[in-house]
């Protein structure tokens, strides 16, 4: 679920919510929003900027089964 996405790759960063916010340049009320599941990032660009600055691929970060850029497959060779 993208909600557990963000927080999990925000939390692995050890970001903060506001450190989040800052980073993306968007406020902490919209990060809060995202892992709470009441909205998503409204653009691309949000979702590209977010993904840059959480490490993580932009196609995982919006539900897929994507990490960094290998499949679920490649990780268990």
């Amino acid at each position: 679920m993208i909600v557990n996405r963000i927080r999990q790759a925000r939390i692995a960063n050890g970001l903060t919510q506001w450190q989040l916010a800052a980073l993306c340049g968007v406020g902490t009320r919209a990060v809060q929003k995202w892992e709470w599941g009441r909205s998503t990032p409204m653009n691309l660009a949000t979702w590209c900027k977010l993904a840059n600055v959480l490490h993580v691929n932009v196609n995982w970060l919006m539900g897929e089964d994507v990490m960094n850029g290998k499949d679920d497959e490649d990780d268990r060779q």
